[in-house]
């Protein structure tokens, strides 16, 4: 063999090398049709699917925010009848009542009470009377009847119920203030002074009584008490005449007996409160 001939072969064959070597990695870069159709198909298939997910878990969504808003309904709808039945309870707990003293009308003294339960066992409360008039009847106006009888009285007072406010037995303690103007009064040998004389001043005293409440019906009740104060006075002495001349100071303890015939309104009732409640 011709040693050009091979020589320049194999000049030949390291000038083509590289050639072919790109032209092999063409090919192996080089992807059939169908492939390509195959990867297509399966990437809108993965993009499908991601979107279903999207919609499942938007649903998902929707429908925990419609659980919530069920659960805040159901919130506020028991707040709505907790707040009813609260209202119920306090006004059975309210439940204010007023009255007055029958013995004490009976003597010409117009005159109110009034309680508050505060809880189920006891309530607060008083007594207010007042005679601005000399004698029984407001129209007796004679000066020459030395008889006189004007009184105020507040009386502060806290009761206790063993069963419950307003039912069956009570007992309560009371603190009285009385401003007087008392003269030619009978008091059944209790204070001779009054009989004789004119006094007029104030009586301080601290009292305690018991008693019962009878339920006539839905809002009415009968009250009896009874019960004794003590106390001290600080007034002046007249001469019985009408404006009779002072004679002295009176000054000192007395005892001074409580009786009451209370006729009280309930201002609400346990069928109302029921009402409210539901």
């Amino acid at each position: 063999m011709n040693v050009k001939a091979v020589i320049a072969a194999a000049i030949l064959a390291l000038a083509c090398a590289p050639a072919l070597r790109a032209q092999e990695q063409a090919d192996s870069l080089r992807v059939a049709p169908a492939d390509t159709t195959v990867i297509v198909r399966d990437t809108i298939a993965i993009v499908q699917d991601s979107v279903s997910i999207v919609r499942d878990t938007i649903a998902i969504v929707q429908d925990s925010v419609a659980i919530v808003q069920d659960t805040v309904a159901i919130a506020q709808d028991t707040v709505a009848r907790r707040s009813y039945k609260e209202i119920a309870d306090s006004i059975r707990t309210f439940r204010p009542s007023v009255r007055t003293n029958l013995v004490w009308a009976a003597s010409s003294t117009p005159n109110i009470g009034l309680d508050i339960p505060v809880g189920k066992h006891f309530s607060v409360g008083g007594n207010f009377g007042l005679k601005p008039w000399q004698r029984w009847l407001p129209w007796d106006t004679d000066n020459t009847n030395p008889q006189h009888w004007r009184t105020l009285t507040v009386a502060p007072e806290l009761r206790w119920w063993p069963k419950r406010n307003y039912h069956g037995f009570f007992a309560g303690a009371d603190l009285v203030y009385i401003h007087y103007n008392v003269a030619g009064i009978n008091t059944l040998g209790l204070y001779p002074e009054a009989l004789e004389y004119r006094l007029q001043g104030d009586w301080y005293g601290i009292g305690l009584f018991l008693g019962w409440s009878w339920k006539l019906s839905t809002h009415l009740r009968l009250e009896a008490e009874a019960g004794v104060a003590a106390g001290y006075r600080n007034a002046t002495k007249y001469q019985c005449e009408h404006c009779g001349s002072e004679l002295s100071p009176s000054q000192g303890t007395d005892i001074v007996p409580k009786l009451g015939l209370n006729l009280a309104y309930d201002l609400f009732s346990n069928k109302r409160v029921k009402e409210l409640a539901d």
